[in-house]
């Protein structure tokens, strides 16, 4: 399943956000100074590492215990699918 941290996800923009990732077979925890109605939803202030911290505990899986297969395959999808996506839509100059 993928995941997904939306910070700033309670309200507004971020909640369009984590609701469209949600629709988009996502799972979803949002971080917000303000609380949700949604699920995997925490209040925490990101600034402050420890609440970062004990908000995502129960939700992910810690990066240390990410395998490197798995860290080859994000690092495929994430920066190779934005560069991939940007040449696709630039105009040949």
């Amino acid at each position: 399943m993928k995941t997904a941290v939306v910070t700033g996800g309670g309200s507004g923009i971020g909640a369009a956000v984590a609701d469209r990732l949600r629709s988009d077979g996502y799972h979803v925890a949002t971080i917000d100074l303000n609380p949700s109605d949604a699920d995997f939803s925490y209040v925490a202030d990101v600034s402050d590492r420890a609440q970062v911290d004990a908000a995502l505990a129960d939700s992910f899986c810690r990066f240390t215990d990410t395998s490197f297969e798995d860290w080859k395959k994000i690092v495929d999808i994430d920066p190779h699918g934005v560069f991939h996506t940007i040449q696709a839509v630039l105009p040949d100059t």
